[in-house]
Formats: structure tokens, C-alpha cells, sequence
């Protein structure tokens, strides 16, 4: 449902509200706000786009000089036989096992940034569809996805919901949609979830 405030009282009623519920105050069927918005440019996307380009970069980034420096440490822990501090301390030190240990610390945080890499890589991505005229994204992360209406957030949940049980909301002008993840992609649709589906079981907004 489209939400406006009263132009009296200031308090969110529905577009197709024929009074204030809070004050009373008359609205009258040619009000401007009954008028459905106009859709924007669709260049907003863009925005989003590029975060998830470099949110995925920075990941295989941090992942690359995380190798880096877990290989450049084992070189001169374990193959450098040139007298270095580094050496000398590892072959005349008592704490041999502090390296071994520093060393899986350093492996496993190696890891862990490839894991995210490939996690990132995988898993973020963005459903773009126009209904209406209007755009809409639906913006996956890690963890969450959140569902955004002409470059305005509009509710955020869990990415694990939103593939088990799809998503169903309204467009600015009030024609409701629904949203299926189907053969690895997004399906946008016109109307509500069908009479079999239980309304129930689905995210709707």
C-alpha cells in the first residue's frame, strides 16, 4: 500500500485515504499525491553495479597479499639459509614450535581470505527488472538481500529466505509483483503469489 502524509497533521495515511484517520482533515480524489510517481532514470543501478564489482575486487586483493606474505614467511623460515636475524633466531631459538604454529595462524587466515574471495565471487549478485517503467533490484549479498524500488531501499532479509520462498511487494503506483528465484535467476512477475502458494510462507511487503 502507498503511503503519504497528511497534509494537515503530517501522519502517514494511505494514498487512498478518503480522510485523515489521525485528524479528520477531508482529502479530496484529484489530490495530487493519488497521482502515481513518475518513474527516475534508471542509471541509479549503476551505483550498485559498481559496489559489487569492488567489493569482490577487494576481496581477491586482500586474499592475494594475504599469500603474499604467508609465502614470503615461510621463505625465510623455512629456506632461507643465508645469516639473517630471521633465520638465526629460528635455527638458535628453543621456541621452534611458535613458528610452526605461526605459520598455520598465517595458512589459515590464507584460507579464510580465499574462501571470501570465492565466496564473494560466487554468491553477490543483482537482479535488475523494470516493471511499469519502474526499476527494480534485488541486491544479494553474503548473508542478506535487500530489495530496492526506484533507488530506495525497500525491506532487507535473509538471501536463504529469499530463495526458498520468493518475495512479494508493491510498486509505487500500487501494482503488487512477485519475485522467484528459478534455474538461477530472479523471475519477476505481475501480481501476487498464486492461490495454491501460501501467502504465509512467502516475504511479503
Amino acid at each position: 500500500m502507498a503511503m503519504t502524509n497528511c497534509p494537515e497533521c503530517g501522519n502517514r495515511i494511505s494514498t487512498k485515504a478518503v480522510t485523515c484517520p489521525h485528524c479528520g482533515y477531508p482529502l479530496p480524489e484529484d489530490a495530487p499525491f493519488r497521482t502515481p510517481p513518475k518513474p527516475i532514470d534508471p542509471s541509479w543501478t549503476a551505483h550498485y553495479d559498481t559496489v559489487i564489482r569492488k567489493r569482490k575486487m577487494w576481496h581477491w586483493i586482500v586474499f592475494g597479499l594475504m599469500l603474499a606474505l604467508f609465502l614470503l614467511f615461510l621463505y625465510f623460515c623455512l629456506f632461507d639459509k643465508r645469516e639473517t636475524y630471521v633465520y638465526t633466531y629460528r635455527v638458535h631459538s628453543e621456541t621452534k614450535e611458535e613458528w610452526l604454529a605461526l605459520s598455520c595462524v598465517f595458512g589459515a587466515f590464507t584460507a579464510i581470505s580465499l574462501g571470501f574471495a570465492i565466496a564473494t565471487s560466487v554468491r553477490v549478485r543483482m537482479y535488475t527488472e523494470t516493471l511499469c517503467g519502474y526499476t527494480v533490484v534485488v541486491n544479494i549479498g553474503l548473508m542478506l538481500a535487500t530489495l530496492i524500488v526506484e533507488n530506495r531501499p525497500f525491506a532487507t532479509f535473509f538471501r536463504r529466505t529469499f530463495f526458498r520462498k520468493g518475495l512479494s511487494a508493491k510498486l509505487p503506483d500500487d501494482t503488487p509483483f512477485c519475485v522467484r528465484y528459478k534455474n538461477g535467476r530472479a523471475d519477476f512477475s505481475f501480481g501476487s503469489f498464486d492461490t495454491e502458494e501460501s501467502s504465509t510462507d512467502k516475504i511479503t511487503f
